[in-house]
């Protein structure tokens, strides 16, 4: 009998879709209303209590060979002796194969300490000839996360920081693909899922603009894009645009070939409905400039629900703030149980102004940077970077350039506008396939798309093959990717303090303003 390789869940619950969606792991709802034999699905997510005769089911499907994932609050269903006590953790710290490729796993939840180890890792378990995972978080919870806070990211000369969602998104995936990819090792199984870029790129780059004040840097910035011949997203504040000194500012951003909004005031407001005026008015004061914007930069990264309903209403493509989620594949916001027509793009929020608060020199920033491409490549993770032109893109033109050199030495990174991305990304979200395997072989269904691929994972090796209907035996399968072997240094318990060179400068700036002010 053949294999399907597709996996269950019993609840099809918001913050469970948008993780399977981003990792493009073919699912569909299973209750367990019917007995499920092991080989209708190569693993089951059990997100829910079970009523007496379902859980039966389940437990038939486990104990005859299937495999399960499940969070500790589902737990004891399958195991009445599995024994833990909760604590509420900002983080859990990576350890284990189950966080390869993952860095500290914020959460800002109650978590499980399973006993006896009295550790929050995900616990495997034998139950009769299959097997269980169980998850020490929830990762519902985190990945519908809202809030924010200051974050401190990894490098070599200070720990730089800006906002980030309590809950590291992109991590909680990684851990939960890694449970699932465990699961099916165990059972001697391929597991597949959609590759995230088209053919077989590794990773993508885009780079945006905010244009917070209309300064004459913009100049030598729009030069400098040019002798790139990078063609980014500028995003303009408009409120900016009446203070502008030059009024040839304004008519060099407007010919840009990519221009949207920062909004009008450059101000997050816990007044939704003020958040909310701010977009809209952003909005018609850019069209007056003769530009239909069709994506937001969010004024800090700040997300809300202000900033949600009016990119809603405003038909926008995709929206910018990674309060909510940073450095990870793009979603669709869930915002009162509804789910956003919009993507969220999950931006690098680390940028050039904010190293120099760290007294990071040229030299140091380029390094930054390199490792950033380094890090995000071995993840798979896109590379949306962004930067200002005051008195920052302007006065470290070497970054960019080391940035856009790097980049364009790597064949296996796309080179795409965040526009061509989220297309890309919408055609994606419309594919699907299934998957069989009979020992040997692995039976596609899917209709035929030129630039789409599939990642098959066997063992520490992940292979991508053309997204059509064929099939392809396990010994055809070659030059496959190294995964990861290891957690990542992504984020840090704490930031560090600003430099002492930025303090002295503020201090000095400081104290000049007041002088001016007295003589006047």
């Amino acid at each position: 009998m053949k294999q399907n390789l597709g996996i269950g869940i019993t609840s099809v619950s918001p913050g469970w879709k948008i993780l399977l969606e981003q990792e493009g792991i073919q699912f569909k709802a299973c209750s367990f209303a019917k007995k499920e034999k092991p080989e209708d699905f190569g693993c089951v997510i059990v997100n829910s209590a079970l009523a007496k005769a379902r859980l039966k089911n389940a437990l038939a499907f486990v104990e005859e060979g299937g495999a399960i994932l499940t969070s500790f609050e589902f737990a004891e269903q399958f195991d009445k002796n599995l024994d833990w006590v909760e604590r509420k953790v900002r983080f859990i710290e990576p350890k284990g194969k189950f966080f390869k490729g993952a860095g500290l796993l914020w959460l800002h939840q109650e978590v499980a300490f399973f006993r006896p180890e009295n550790r929050p890792l995900p616990v495997e378990k034998k139950v009769g000839k299959g097997r269980i995972v169980v998850l020490p978080f929830d990762p519902e919870k985190a990945i519908l996360e809202t809030e924010f806070e200051k974050r401190g990211f990894y490098a070599k000369k200070a720990f730089p920081a800006d906002f980030a969602s309590l809950a590291g998104k992109r991590n909680v995936r990684v851990v939960v693909s890694n449970c699932i990819a465990w699961l099916f090792e165990k059972r001697r199984l391929p597991f597949l899922h959609l590759w995230y870029y088209p053919k077989k790129f590794e990773s993508v780059f885009s780079f945006h603009i905010d244009v917070d004040n209309f300064s004459t840097d913009v100049f030598p910035t729009v030069a400098l894009m040019e002798k790139l011949k990078l063609k980014p997203l500028w995003f303009l504040n408009m409120e900016a645009s009446k203070n502008s000194p030059d009024p040839e500012i304004g008519s060099v951003l407007s010919k840009q070939k990519l221009v949207a909004q920062h909004a009008f005031e450059h101000n997050y407001f816990k007044d939704q409905n003020k958040s909310y005026r701010n977009v809209l008015k952003g909005d018609s004061e850019i069209k007056k400039l003769g530009i239909k914007p069709e994506s937001l930069s969010v004024p800090n990264g700040v997300w809300g629900k202000g900033v949600a309903r009016a990119a809603q209403d405003l038909g926008y493509n995709f929206v910018i703030a990674f309060s909510l989620d940073h450095d990870d594949l793009p979603f669709q916001p869930i915002v009162d149980g509804k789910e956003m027509d919009f993507f969220l793009l999950p931006t690098h929020q680390i940028c050039i102004g904010i190293l120099k608060l760290y007294d990071f020199n040229e030299k140091d920033m380029i390094e930054y940077y390199q490792d950033a491409i380094e890090g995000h490549l071995a993840g798979n993770t896109p590379m949306f970077f962004y930067g200002h032109p005051l008195k920052r893109m302007a006065r470290f033109p070497a970054v960019i350039e080391s940035i856009v050199e790097n980049v364009n030495a790597r064949k296996d990174v796309w080179k795409a506008s965040q526009y061509e991305f989220v297309d890309w990304w919408n055609e994606r979200s419309k594919f699907s396939f299934k998957a069989a395997f009979d020992g040997k072989r692995i039976e596609l269904k899917c209709r035929k798309n030129k630039r789409a691929s599939i990642a098959v994972v066997l063992g520490n090796k992940r292979y991508l093959v053309s997204a059509k209907s064929s099939a392809i035996r396990r010994a055809s399968l070659k030059k496959g990717k190294s995964l990861p072997t290891a957690p990542v240094l992504d984020t840090v318990p704490e930031p560090s303090g600003f430099g002492k060179k930025h303090i002295v400068k503020s201090i000095a700036g400081r104290a000049l303003g007041v002088v001016k002010r007295v003589r006047k």
